[in-house]
């Protein structure tokens, strides 16, 4: 007799099934729109696939948040951290979000410098683990940005206890758990 998983609640992040219920319906939204594949060794953490990869690395964020519709381009907390590449970072609503990361190359005809967009999107856990690795939180990311929901705080409080093996394999259970007891109340 064959057992059905439970589907996944309307509203939440279903994605590649792998971290189901971590991250919101924009997350989902994005997830749609886009081939992606996760990033070896970053769970919940996923890169647009190199086949189409071409039309959205010359797309800024912004650029990506219009032609999605899920959020606004006001809410996005732009990271500078010295020898790291620019970052644009928006948190989605119902968990998860992106971190644009911005190189500049040469073009090899006008000898200018032209922007290339490399977008990850995050499950609530990814996006919280990547945001702590990277030792930004001080940088008002999960203080003090409006964006930034009470339960993400409280997620991130509690992942940044762990060290980042334990926070890897842990994040996306703590962050569904309480995902869960948040849409109790």
């Amino acid at each position: 007799m064959a057992t059905s998983q439970p589907s996944n609640p309307p509203g939440f992040f279903s994605g590649d099934r792998k971290y189901e219920g971590d991250g919101g319906m924009e997350l989902e939204r994005v997830w749609q729109q886009f081939q992606w594949r996760e990033i070896r060794g970053c769970p919940g953490r996923y890169v647009v696939a190199r086949r189409a990869a071409g039309a959205l690395s010359s797309m800024s964020l912004v650029d990506l948040l219009a032609r999605s519709e899920v959020a606004e381009a006001s809410m996005i907390l732009k990271v500078r951290k010295d020898g790291k590449d620019p970052m644009d970072i928006i948190f989605f609503p119902g968990g998860g979000g992106i971190i644009t990361y911005c190189r500049f190359k040469k073009d090899g005809e006008a000898s200018i410098a032209v922007p290339l967009y490399i977008h990850t999107l995050n499950t609530e856990s990814g996006l919280i683990r990547k945001i702590l690795d990277m030792g930004i939180e001080d940088q008002t990311v999960f203080r003090g940005y409006a964006a930034v929901s009470r339960r993400t705080r409280i997620i991130a409080t509690l992942l940044s206890f762990l060290n980042p093996n334990s926070r890897s394999k842990l994040a996306s259970t703590v962050t569904v758990t309480l995902h869960a007891v948040f849409s109790e109340n």
